[in-house]
């Protein structure tokens, strides 16, 4: 099986993009999946990387981050040279 590099397909895209199709197409792929009841609209979930995350779990893990980033600022701040 072949798979196209990252110029490929970031060429397709934005010729994709450029051309006004992308907008058609996504709503032909949406129909599709609304079709085959695949698609969902509304959800309390995400999915990344093909794993569902609960959009609380995300919140807690950028929250932590945040206070991650913060504490390594603060560090940064109060070390004596």
């Amino acid at each position: 099986m072949i798979v196209p590099d990252h110029s490929t397909l970031s060429c397709a895209r934005n010729w994709l993009n450029s051309s006004n199709i992308m907008p058609k197409l996504l709503q032909l792929i949406n129909q599709q999946l609304e079709n085959k009841h695949l698609k969902v609209s509304d959800s309390p979930s995400t999915i990344l990387d093909a794993t569902i995350q609960s959009r609380l779990d995300r919140l807690v893990i950028k929250r932590l981050i945040n206070i991650l980033r913060n504490k390594a600022h603060e560090d940064l701040i109060n070390t004596k040279i």
